[in-house]
């Protein structure tokens, strides 16, 4: 298992300030055959100077802006490893993340077996623990619950890569997940927390994008892996969308919201059919958010 050598993909887009430590997490890996690649995707702050700082024990690699899907295609055409783990930026690895899912995945013989991922903690404006379920294929259909940081089989990495077409690639791994589920490979959970999961203003607001835009993302899942999902599977992901970006808009019914925001709101919440009395709420809400308290319905 020792020999076994792993490739840490960390790609980048300004997020200099945070890149120090996800290096320094990959640097302090408990498995010794590893190698770290700083994946640089166009970014304009320190990113590079900050990579420099490991020149001989990081390999750093530098394109024009290209989005995430296309960068982490580009690293794994670098990659050396027999298995590799995407580590966002702003993300850090607990020291045995590697050597534990590389026991893990070495402790089942089975060639359908393509990835190993863990449970995460929370830190920065949020702490917690994760609590993902177990692997199961149809569980993937209404919601992805595996973490972009696991470690993969890189050559079905290479075989399947990240998908870079619009509303898709919003969800690069989710989609790879479900790519993988449809042709007969699967994931075994290694239940601890290794991955340290930063919560900050930057990985709030990409959240709350998808979130505004979940119903046609997974429309666009839809269309895409459409032969894996039933009719019923298909209206089950739909609503499932609905609901969490109903949910979603009801909690940010706060009284200090500005205007353009709350009108995106009404927008968004219109796409998800939330019913007569959640459309007037939303509506009143626009034109009167004091009525509303801090923590409404």
């Amino acid at each position: 298992m020792k020999d076994i050598s792993v490739s840490i993909l960390i790609p980048c887009y300004n997020y200099g300030r945070f890149l120090g430590e996800a290096i320094e997490s990959a640097l302090a890996q408990t498995h010794p055959a590893l190698e770290v690649i700083v994946m640089d995707d166009g970014s304009s702050d320190n990113t590079q100077s900050v990579a420099a700082g490991y020149s001989g024990r990081v390999r750093y690699h530098h394109t024009p802006n290209q989005g995430l899907s296309a960068t982490l295609n580009t690293a794994l055409q670098l990659a050396t490893g027999a298995y590799y783990v995407w580590l966002d930026a702003d993300n850090r690895l607990a020291p045995g993340f590697v050597s534990k899912t590389v026991a893990a995945m070495q402790s089942v013989d089975d060639p359908l077996l393509a990835f190993v991922y863990t449970q995460q903690r929370y830190f920065g404006d949020r702490e917690g623990l994760t609590a993902r379920p177990p692997f199961v294929p149809n569980r993937l259909k209404d919601r992805n619950y595996i973490d972009a940081c696991s470690l993969v089989r890189t050559d079905v990495g290479r075989r399947f890569l990240y998908d870079t077409r619009p509303l898709v690639s919003r969800v690069p791994d989710y989609d790879f997940y479900l790519t993988l589920s449809e042709n007969g490979f699967y994931g075994l959970l290694l239940d601890q927390p290794l991955v340290d999961y930063r919560v900050h203003s930057s990985s709030m607001g990409r959240t709350i994008g998808n979130r505004y835009e979940q119903v046609s993302i997974m429309k666009a899942i839809l269309r895409k892996h459409a032969t894996f999902y039933t009719a019923k599977e298909r209206r089950n992901a739909v609503r499932a969308a609905q609901n969490r970006l109903l949910i979603s808009i009801i909690h940010n019914r706060l009284r200090g919201r500005p205007f353009q925001a709350r009108l995106r709101d009404l927008v968004a919440l219109l796409t998800a059919n939330p019913g007569l009395a959640q459309g007037w709420n939303q509506f009143r809400y626009l034109l009167t958010p004091e009525i509303f308290s801090q923590h409404h319905e």
